[in-house]
């Protein structure tokens, strides 16, 4: 999650493949801003993706919108198979209840490990906030197949992975220090964010990677990603990449580490930030692109 003021830059629609026979389908459901008018943007995120016969959600934004939002895409979430969270914030988690009670049957849901657990957010005004999931994690195993806290990779479809939390080499990358949890003694520390997962396809082509907010920081979990999958072509990192806050210097070096790394296609949304998002553009051009709620990615 990061600051909601990035409506100039989230403004085109990115259909960047359009083929009637793919493998591998891409929507985004809850994005903070909307390439359609039918399609309510909500600060938050949720994805939706069919694969292998499969159907499922990575994040489900903060409130029931995706529902909505998901009639208007002609997807039927009665339909679902899982859902994964990419980390323990309200807006990505807040809508998982409303999904749960759509479906006739029950979901396999997955999380990171401590994904649960009360996180917050030292606002400006020194405010402590509270931004976790706001829910039990009993509440949902109730409505729910399974509620799976997983760490490492972990294969939760065939040939779907989640991976994390990333090991945290690059230097100008990291959780920032206004996210918080709780320690033991009951005072508030730093949230390393080590609930955060990242989801892996491994298609034919190659593997398509796709972050929550990236807080463990994008080169560290896109070079992550590549050492779990050794010799797999990277089509494409699609997600937030938590940048909205962040000076251009450090802006700039995730820029040039991106242009060094084989990657076919780098999508930006949600958190990334306005300011980052036109950088990426300037430098990276047609290798990189917007995706607001309503883009369809098909491979």
């Amino acid at each position: 999650m990061d600051n909601k003021d990035d409506t100039e830059i989230f403004s085109e629609n990115t259909d960047i493949i359009d083929e009637e026979d793919y493998e591998l389908r891409i929507v985004l459901l809850i994005e903070n801003t909307s390439c359609d008018e039918n399609v309510i943007p909500e600060h938050g995120l949720s994805i939706y993706i069919e694969f292998n016969g499969q159907k499922g959600l990575y994040d489900v934004g903060q409130s029931d919108q995706l529902i909505e939002n998901s009639e208007e895409m002609f997807i039927n979430l009665e339909e679902l198979d899982w859902i994964a969270i990419s980390h323990g914030h309200y807006d990505h988690t807040g809508g998982l209840k409303s999904v749960l009670k759509t479906n006739p049957n029950k979901i396999n849901v997955f999380a990171g490990e401590s994904a649960f657990k009360p996180k917050y957010a030292r606002r400006d005004n020194d405010i402590i906030e509270d931004i976790g999931i706001p829910f039990k994690k009993e509440e949902i195993s109730e409505i729910s197949a399974s509620v799976t806290e997983v760490n490492g990779k972990t294969e939760i479809s065939k040939n779907i992975f989640l991976i994390g939390p990333a090991p945290m080499i690059e230097s100008y990358e990291g959780p920032s220090r206004y996210m918080l949890v709780k320690n033991d003694n009951g005072d508030y520390a730093n949230d390393l964010m080590n609930d955060e997962r990242t989801l892996i396809i491994k298609t034919t082509k190659g593997i398509v990677i796709i972050t929550g907010c990236a807080h463990r920081g994008s080169v560290n979990i896109t070079k992550d990603a590549m050492v779990q999958f050794p010799n797999e072509k990277v089509l494409m990192v699609l997600g937030g990449f938590h940048l909205g806050k962040t000076d251009n210097e450090s802006i700039q070096k995730r820029i040039e580490a991106f242009s060094h790394l084989n990657i076919n296609g780098i999508g930006l949304c949600h958190c990334t930030g306005a300011k980052a998002c036109k950088m990426f553009k300037e430098t990276l051009k047609d290798k990189c692109f917007i995706a607001p709620a309503g883009t369809e990615i098909v491979i």
